[in-house]
């Protein structure tokens, strides 16, 4: 029915314009006016046979012709995909300069009381982590160590404010740790505060379901925080004593 509805109205669009239609490929011409409903309605029209097209390799087609493996790797085939097993690298005992927690300063020392050394990724980000105050950007795996990374920076900054007499003065700073997601949140705040709490260090929390009065902010040397909860803070002219305490 849609067919022949469909071609009534192209043929009474096609008399009102009074225009010939030549078909491709040297077919003659044909007066469109003279042409009837019955026949109008029976001529072929071309459509796309999306099931001859149809991509049916997916995700499984591999258009590189030759793919070399590093040595020791090994493939697993199973039903619907593969595995393939690439070793690691091994780096040479001479690559390797780990930074012993014992080559830290003293009062640096307590905040890895249960580690020995820093491990590669750790020692390699060192000198700028815990040496200077350059910005910085670590890209890493999950478990690579990025929460030390985060804590030595911290510990710089501590220990511009060391006195003399080897005291912390906690009143002239603010840190801010910013965390994925409000599980994690605690997850930082629990293991930051215990590392941390040889030096005095409060350390609270700012989500979505937790608010800090001006004198918990006060009190805290680090706040740990969302994204989102953070983007709010610095926006909302109400909550602007946060930032007094944190620039």
């Amino acid at each position: 029915h849609k067919d022949t509805e469909y071609a009534k109205n192209l043929k009474l669009e096609a008399k009102k314009l009074h225009k010939k239609e030549e078909k491709e490929e040297g077919f003659s011409l044909i007066e469109v006016s003279k042409i009837s409903d019955e026949d109008f309605s029976k001529i072929s029209r071309k459509y796309i046979d999306l099931e001859s097209i149809k991509f049916d390799q997916g995700s499984h087609l591999m258009t590189n012709e030759k793919c070399n493996l590093p040595p020791g790797s090994w493939r697993l085939s199973k039903k619907g995909y593969e595995e393939v097993y690439v070793p690691a690298v091994k780096h040479g005992k001479e690559e390797e300069k780990l930074i012993k927690i014992s080559s830290l300063p003293e009062w640096a020392q307590p905040a890895f009381s249960t580690t020995k050394e820093l491990n590669r990724i750790q020692s390699k980000v060192f000198p700028v982590a815990f040496g200077s105050m350059e910005n910085m950007l670590v890209c890493a795996p999950t478990g690579a160590g990025k929460t030390n990374i985060a804590l030595l920076t911290m510990l710089q900054v501590i220990g511009q404010y060391i006195r003399q007499d080897g005291t912390l003065d906690l009143s002239k700073f603010k840190m801010v740790y910013i965390a994925p997601m409000k599980a994690l949140v605690s997850e930082v705040v629990g293991n930051i505060s215990r590392r941390l709490a040889s030096y005095g260090i409060v350390v609270n929390e700012l989500t979505g379901d937790t608010a800090l009065t001006k004198q918990q902010i006060e009190e805290t040397q680090l706040i740990v925080a969302t994204p989102e909860k953070w983007d709010i803070i610095t926006r909302k002219s109400g909550d602007r004593t946060c930032l007094l305490y944190t620039s």
